[in-house]
């Protein structure tokens, strides 16, 4: 076989993305969803999910934020996750921060997603 025949060795396109641990109120686990868990669904981590904590059903469902494709790259080195997410002092909203720093809120009643301005620096 020549050097150029030989196969590539493998190699990682992107860190795994951190571990977000699920938020449990009022009865509801809400968690990131990696993976084609929803219909409309696709892999990149933007997508917040919500289970009745007694049965494991899903009640609903929310694409969290839009991340640009472009064609000529691998999707899992474009895919954003979650980096943190918590329930606001109201216990209304779950506040969500992305890889990329954006903060996003989502209403627990509404399902309605705002984007949340960035940060200050003072």
């Amino acid at each position: 076989m020549s050097p150029s025949e030989a196969p590539l060795a493998p190699r990682a396109s992107r860190r795994p993305p951190r571990r977000v641990e699920p938020v449990v109120h009022a009865g509801v686990r809400y968690e990131q969803v990696i993976g084609k868990a929803l219909p409309e669904q696709d892999d990149t981590g933007r997508y917040l999910a919500a289970y009745d904590v007694a049965t494991g059903q899903l009640l609903w469902g929310v694409k969290v934020y839009d991340t640009p494709h472009i064609a000529e790259l691998e999707r899992d080195v474009q895919a954003v996750f979650f980096a943190s997410m918590q329930l606001d002092a109201a216990g209304t909203s779950l506040l969500i921060a992305n890889e990329r720093g954006r903060q996003f809120a989502v209403e627990l009643a509404s399902h309605a997603v705002r984007e949340l301005p960035a940060a200050t620096a003072n």
